[in-house]
């Protein structure tokens, strides 16, 4: 027996000794020392080049008072000294006192450290289980630092150091696996325990871990990885197991103005209720909500004025009806119909902790559901809807979309002064809150996107520069909004501010009040006129000092008055007859010797600047009714007046009043205000047909083949028709929605030209280019025509145009 132990032992004695040895030569590796106490892993292959990259980054120098900045910037005073050709793992740990510390590995024949000849510097050895270990202080900073298995390992924390020493390794396979299989790029980020912070909160235990390969980019910061769970613990984003991500749309109806959005999407709504309610603790919520069942996406937001709640919706009318005993009525905000809701805390209690709003009042906008804190909330929700004002269109998402996927779980949107939070998701977690220290202004928009697949969720995360890419000028904006009294009669106008070289705005209501506003909606003065303005109100300088005037008929008075309210005297003129057509104003010279063309049916009355009768002028009286406003051409060095009558007649006159062209045809004239094109004078007829007219009383017809909408108008070379839905700019066609249009208008300013138009029954304004384009940021809500100008005489062309019956709307072009 003795004899066949000792052959038993001499035959394994090789095997054992192979084992052992092959055990203890194993070669330690990088992720070997990541520490249990770490919260933040990078694997860079450029360490230097990593902390000027941060240290020199507009966006992440906002950081400066995080306490891992220093670190991660270069400006630490011993990591500085570290140059490494390899790879680097750096460590971002916590520390027992809640202070923060790091510790680097990379390998000892690729990394230079000298601080040998640095002043204030301290060294001494020190021992561990037979390791040695050298503390080396420089000014305020201390590191300990050691050798093993050929890797140079420094740390802040002398405990954390001799911990790795052991030969424990404290991080899962998984993780190891993750970081030692990445061919690192730039910069390779592991989140441990991560949280997710919100517009005002952080969620915990989104993941075990989340890896990111980050670019960083003096245009902007981008990112792509995953998040990974495991099954020993339950995560967040493990709620949506089960569930197909979406695309999210819901950023067509929130406004630009949006501080921060959390949007999760769905195809089960019941299920993923379920699992929130399950990550959350609670076992008590085991009902479906009908409401839900129809909804692929909802949105908590923050808005300047409070929170709101969005969601998408498969079936609008479906949930609607589930809606029916949750609502009651209101009011009514262009042409929306806001509802209380009855059901405050129904999003709260299904999809917390990613929405923990209470939220009082609702509207539908298309597919779409949406429900605020308050009135003012969703009056500013539907506002930007109707103006195009919404996320959607902004340039800096569009530039961002190209960075993420079309479909997500989650997404989480942070803009303009809570950028720094979406940053912070990816490089400081130990931020708990974020200060305002610095804004990162070129930074309008962070996001960060969660796209569950299987047991994993891939992660994109994207913050660019707004000048990292070519600026798209065109968002509408709204300026200023004000509610008169009573309903407004006819359309707001523009008028000239000479103090300011810029608009007031004058408007009339139904009682008759002429009013002057200010741009910004404050009244600076009221007028009772004794009946509705004919036509528009006219632009005068009557004392030629540039303070213009207001010049207008009534049905019984001609007025004339200063910006401050008062009358010019001698007006207002009084008449006994009644005023049949709008007031037409000529300054045949461009010297503001003006006349003012008064006509009383037949009668046509002309008066200058004193209000007395123009003696010069011979023109008295028609044979039938004049049936459209007088006109006053300038066509090379002639005057040319035109007065159409309701016999067809139509009187081209000499400024005296005087036949200067003589027609023998008779015109069945429309609505259509006689105009030129070119040399020639243009009629449109109800027959539909275009009367040519030349300066010497050549005439030519043609047959239109246009429909009763048809409308015809110039402006100096530009030539613009409508004909039901078809737009044509100088022959260039645009085919508009079907609707009932206001005749086109063109207008000039900022040298450009630009062509207005309104549908009024879905209520949008539309403005064209004259090469037939869509201007970027319309259609916006508006009633009536509109007027383009700047308000502001700050370049920036401005939108003038009535909204709800007693509504004026303001925007402006940015």
């Amino acid at each position: 027996m003795k004899q066949f132990l000792k052959l038993l032992f001499i035959l394994i004695l090789p095997g054992l000794l192979i084992c052992c040895s092959e055990e203890n030569s194993r070669e330690s590796q990088l992720t070997d020392f990541i520490p249990e106490e770490a919260i933040l892993v990078l694997k860079v292959n450029d360490l230097q080049l990593l902390q000027r990259d941060i240290g020199q980054h507009d966006a992440l120098s906002a950081f400066k008072s995080s306490a891992i900045y220093p670190i991660l910037s270069g400006r630490h005073k011993i990591l500085q000294h570290i140059r490494s050709v390899n790879p680097v793992l750096l460590s971002i740990i916590k520390l027992k006192d809640s202070t923060y510390g790091y510790t680097l590995v990379s390998r000892q024949d690729s990394l230079n450290f000298q601080i040998d000849s640095s002043k204030n510097r301290s060294s001494e050895t020190l021992k561990y289980k037979d390791i040695s270990i050298k503390r080396i202080s420089l000014e305020d900073e201390t590191v300990f630092t050691a050798l093993k298995d050929s890797l140079f390992i420094a740390s802040s924390s002398q405990q954390v150091l001799e911990n790795l020493l052991t030969d424990k390794t404290y991080m899962k396979p998984s993780l190891q696996k993750n970081l030692s299989a990445r061919n690192v790029k730039e910069l390779s980020l592991i989140q441990l325990h991560p949280q997710l912070k919100l517009a005002d909160t952080s969620l915990s235990d989104l993941a075990e871990f989340v890896q990111l390969d980050v670019s960083i980019a003096p245009t902007g910061i981008t990112a792509a990885g995953v998040a990974v769970t495991s099954a020993e613990n339950n995560y967040l984003i493990d709620s949506f197991k089960g569930q197909t991500p979406q695309e999210n749309t819901i950023m067509s109806v929130l406004p630009s103005a949006t501080n921060s959005v959390v949007s999760l999407t769905f195809n089960n709504a019941a299920v993923i209720v379920q699992n929130l309610r399950a990550f959350a603790g609670d076992s008590t919520h085991t009902t479906s909500v009908p409401l839900f069942e129809t909804i692929t996406e909802i949105a908590e937001i923050s808005l300047p004025d409070g929170k709101a709640v969005a969601m998408h919706s498969i079936d609008a009318v479906a949930a609607g009806e589930a809606l029916t005993a949750m609502r009651s009525e209101h009011a009514v905000f262009r042409d929306v119909e806001i509802f209380n809701f009855s059901e405050p805390g129904i999003f709260r209690s299904s999809f917390y902790p990613l929405i923990s709003s209470s939220v009082n009042f609702g509207f539908r906008l298309d597919q779409y559901f949406v429900f605020t804190e308050t009135v003012a909330s969703a009056e500013g929700i539907i506002s930007a809807y109707k103006s195009n004002d919404v996320i959607e269109n902004t340039v800096y998402f569009k530039n961002s979309k190209q960075y993420l996927s079309d479909a997500s779980s989650l997404l989480v949107m942070h803009f303009n002064g809570l950028v720094k939070s979406g940053i912070a998701n990816v490089f400081f977690p130990e931020l708990s809150s974020i200060n305002s220290e610095r804004a990162i202004d070129k930074y309008p928009l962070a996001v960060m996107q969660f796209t569950y697949d299987r047991d994993f969720a891939h992660v994109n995360f994207v913050s660019l520069e707004t000048g990292s890419t070519k600026q798209i000028t065109g968002r509408v904006t709204q300026l200023a909004s004000k509610n008169l009294d009573r309903a407004i009669l006819g359309s707001p106008q523009f008028f000239s501010n000479h103090r300011s070289g810029g608009q007031d705005i004058a408007v009339q209501d139904m009682s008759n009040k002429l009013q002057l506003l200010a741009v910004n909606g404050k009244t600076l003065w009221t007028k009772q006129l004794q009946g509705p303005i004919l036509g528009e109100i006219q632009e005068v300088d009557l004392l030629r000092n540039g303070k213009k005037q207001l010049a207008f008929v009534t049905a019984n008075s001609l007025h004339i008055i200063e910006r401050n309210g008062k009358p010019v005297a001698p007006f207002p003129l009084k008449f006994k007859d009644k005023i049949t057509q709008p007031l037409s104003v000529f300054d045949y010279d461009n010297n503001r010797n003006y006349r003012f063309a008064v006509v009383q049916g037949k009668e046509v009355f002309l008066y200058d600047n004193k209000g007395k009768i123009v003696s010069g002028f011979r023109f008295k009286k028609t044979a039938s009714e004049i049936v459209q406003p007088i006109k006053h051409f300038r066509i090379g060095n002639k005057d040319y007046i035109v007065i159409p009558e309701a016999n067809g007649t139509l009187n081209i006159l000499s400024r005296v009043g005087t036949p200067r062209i003589q027609l023998r045809k008779k015109f069945n004239f429309s609505e259509i205000p006689i105009t030129t094109e070119g040399s020639n004078f243009v009629v449109i007829t109800r027959e539909h047909t275009k009367e040519s007219i030349s300066q010497n009383g050549k005439l030519s017809s043609t047959n239109l083949s246009v429909t009763d909408s048809y409308w015809f108008t110039t402006a100096g070379r530009i030539k613009v028709t409508l004909d039901d839905n078809l737009l044509r700019i100088d022959g260039k066609l645009v085919e508009l929605p079907f609707g009932i249009y206001t005749p086109p208008t063109i207008f000039r300013s900022g040298g450009n030209t630009y062509i207005s138009i309104t549908e009024t029954q879905e209520k949008k304004v539309y403005i064209y280019n004259t090469d037939g384009s869509l201007h970027p940021g319309f259609p916006v809500y508006g009633s009536s025509a509109a007027m383009l100008g700047d308000a502001n005489k700050n370049g920036r062309l401005n939108i003038l145009v009535k909204g709800a019956d007693s509504e004026i709307i303001l925007y402006q072009l940015e």
